[in-house]
């Protein structure tokens, strides 16, 4: 600790922090904005090859432990000079002008800036740059199990499998659970799916239950299991929450049962629900006592905020690895269902249709994993076959998704209730579906 600030100590806590900043240039608008003050501006810059490409962040950034831009704005002290013994002794070496490796450094730093639209400050002392021999991502991958890891919520969960409900605050740390008012609500939802993720969002009204400054915020994400748990009873709430006299009514615990929560996810940078979940924050009773099905807009304003795991109280946490350090949807793909004896489950499904499913993502096989894995997909036996996918790049990936979205639902239709990626067209159509793919044919 240096003046109450716990500091990296280990290599994957500074290179988890450098992820954590490089993933913000992606992010939000001011995620973006703080991104590039912090990276072109600092003299002392730690630098990583990630992909072949080298990633950049300033010393004092990686060098407070699980750094965010709430934290860095309050943290005026300790400065860069405190951090450099620190982040040297994690195994980074200092290049300097005169040492050989700098030129390309700083080429590379030059090309990074470039990359994200912004012109490096002049600065009156040349920068230094700090970097580990013999380190690669494949390292960091097999690092500690609760080394960080900053996401997307599309990385966890789609649109079809999130909800939302309205809570009095999130700290998952010492809430290992999300209870109900009624007992019948967490029994119906135990029995009606394996798992929930659920995002959480506060009131913007102020109320003597909710903490200041939290008032309109989406706090973070929980995947809940259809555990039945008692709050009072089984250990899934630390103690110092039985002590609070607003968490009871007419002498009762407010929320007796509840679902328990495995894993959890804290936005770096809270949104208010005004801009990310509009149609959420005007729902009333039943986002209040339940959880409901996410409204696909809130869910794709949501998917440009940065999430990082952090525990839930009594279990370790165990952070769930990307294939990619920061997974950037980089592949369009096509999957179908073409069996009619599945397909008759389906109560709009009309003969001689098939169900085609369009989108995009940073892993294919897992992406269809994540559908076929589905409990409802195995409780009907129901499966997405891989009919073919194209490698098109991070910024044209999305592009590209709208225009085949845009081509299949002018021949085919929407196959369920509400507006969705999945369709029913023709099976004659499904030729001309997939020669809209450079492969042009099936893949398995």
């Amino acid at each position: 600790m240096i003046d109450g600030v716990e500091v990296s100590t280990a290599a994957t806590d500074v290179i988890d922090n450098l992820l954590r900043l490089h993933a913000m240039g992606e992010g939000s608008e001011q995620e973006r904005r703080f991104h590039h003050d912090r990276v072109k501006n600092a003299t002392h810059q730690v630098g990583f090859r990630q992909d072949g490409k080298w990633i950049f962040a300033p010393l004092k950034w990686c060098g407070a432990k699980g750094n965010s831009i709430l934290k860095y704005s309050k943290n005026k002290s300790p400065v860069t000079d405190h951090f450099k013994p620190k982040i040297i002794n994690a195994g980074f070496k200092p290049i300097y002008p005169h040492d050989k490796q700098y030129e390309m450094l700083y080429s590379e730093y030059v090309a990074y800036c470039d990359n994200y639209g912004f012109i490096h400050s002049d600065t009156e002392v040349a920068r230094t740059f700090y970097v580990r021999e013999m380190w690669s991502e494949e390292v960091y991958r097999c690092g500690p199990a609760d080394s960080s890891i900053v996401v997307n919520l599309d990385n966890i969960t789609t649109a079809e499998d999130c909800h939302v409900t309205r809570v009095w605050g999130f700290s998952p740390e010492d809430w290992g659970a999300l209870g109900f008012p009624k007992d019948g609500t967490a029994r119906r939802l135990a029995n009606q799916a394996e798992r929930y993720f659920v995002i959480c969002f506060v009131s913007h009204y102020k109320s003597r239950h909710i903490a200041d400054g939290d008032e309109g915020l989406v706090h973070g994400v929980y995947e809940l299991s259809n555990e039945l748990v008692n709050l009072e009873n089984d250990n899934v709430l630390a103690a110092s929450h039985f002590d609070n006299d607003d968490n009871y009514l007419n002498g009762n615990f407010r929320w007796p049962l509840g679902l328990r929560a495995v894993r959890a996810w804290r936005f770096l940078n809270p949104p208010m629900t005004k801009a990310s979940m509009p149609t959420a924050r005007s729902k009333s009773w039943d986002v209040s006592t339940s959880i409901v099905p996410i409204d696909r807009n809130d869910f794709d304003l949501l998917c440009q905020y940065k999430l990082e795991q952090v525990s839930v109280f009594g279990n370790p946490l165990q952070v769930q690895r990307l294939a990619n350090p920061i997974a950037i949807p980089c592949h369009v793909y096509l999957f179908a269902c073409e069996d009619p004896k599945l397909l008759a489950i389906m109560p709009q499904w009309q003969k001689g249709e098939v169900l085609v499913k369009i989108g995009c993502t940073s892993d294919v096989e897992g992406r269809l994993a994540s559908f076929n894995d589905d409990p409802l997909s195995r409780l009907f036996n129901f499966r997405l076959g891989h009919m073919t996918n194209d490698l098109v790049g991070e910024d044209a990936a999305r592009q590209r998704e709208i225009e085949l979205l845009k081509y299949v639902a002018d021949i085919g239709r929407c196959a369920t209730e509400r507006l969705s990626e999945f369709f029913f067209v023709k099976s004659n159509q499904l030729p001309s579906l997939i020669a809209k793919f450079t492969r042009a044919k099936k893949v398995a």
